[in-house]
């Protein structure tokens, strides 16, 4: 008999920022401080237009092809481009969070977007965040069950503190006694993972209102922090990201 899956609404607000990136970034030809809390991020199209418009065009072909420290408000700068020219330019416009102030240009690492250019979460970050959310719950609730990898833990970082992925191992053997179970199908014995009977699905798409750029800090197992040249666009706190969970 075919078992129906059972489909259930998940809510999720979101508590701090949240980075789920495409790989890309933006350039520093490609987007302008407004202020000192927000960016502009331009439509490269739409600006060649312009300036072409202006006569222009030699100079900014150049401007984005040749290796300049020049950034794109310099430019505008420069040549004298008005700010209601560059707002019918502007791709979208972005709320930038604390910062400080860095020596040099600010790298902008973009978000996952759905075509038609809406941040979203995809299903697999949200099924590998409630698989996350799950183990830590369990090794919590269950600490002699996981006694033994503890132990293992702490000699293989004696052993070895330098190499970052002595730990995979150990992370593959925690996981496995968490969510697997061994299931017989006639004379074979299967090593059955309960998370595979779960699908989540993409979110349903978020506005650029729902995104802010965050500076990523790095703290060092001393307590100090540095902060770098990058910033991230991120889900803001409060938000509320809304997917669709069928589980077997």
């Amino acid at each position: 008999m075919e078992r129906k899956l059972k489909t259930y609404q998940i809510h999720l607000k979101v508590n701090g920022p949240v980075f789920v990136g495409d790989g890309n970034e933006i350039q520093k030809k490609e987007y302008m401080f407004l202020n000192r809390n927000t960016i502009g991020v331009i439509d490269g199209a739409k600006f060649y237009m312009l300036a072409k418009k202006l006569h222009l065009q030699n100079d900014f072909e150049r401007f984005m092809i040749d290796d300049t420290r020049e950034d794109l408000k310099h430019w505008c700068f420069r040549n004298h481009v008005s700010q209601n020219d560059l707002k019918n330019c502007m791709k979208y416009v972005e709320n930038v969070g604390d910062r400080s102030e860095e020596k040099g240009k600010l790298q902008v690492m973009t978000c996952i977007t759905d075509p038609y250019g809406n941040p979203y979460i995809p299903g697999s970050s949200l099924k590998g965040m409630l698989r996350t959310i799950l183990l830590g719950r369990d090794i919590l609730q269950h600490r002699e069950k996981y006694r033994t990898d503890t132990r293992q833990i702490r000699s293989d970082l004696e052993v070895n503190r330098i190499n970052r992925r002595i730990l995979n191992n150990n992370i593959v053997k925690i996981e496995k006694n968490a969510f697997n179970s061994v299931r017989s199908s006639g004379k074979e014995t299967v090593d059955f993972d309960i998370m595979s009977g779960v699908i989540v699905g993409d979110s349903e798409p978020l506005s650029r209102e729902d995104i802010i750029l965050c500076q990523k800090w790095e703290q060092h197992t001393d307590g100090t922090y540095k902060t770098l040249n990058l910033l991230r666009e991120c889900i803001k706190p409060g938000t509320v990201i809304k997917s669709t969970l069928l589980r077997k």
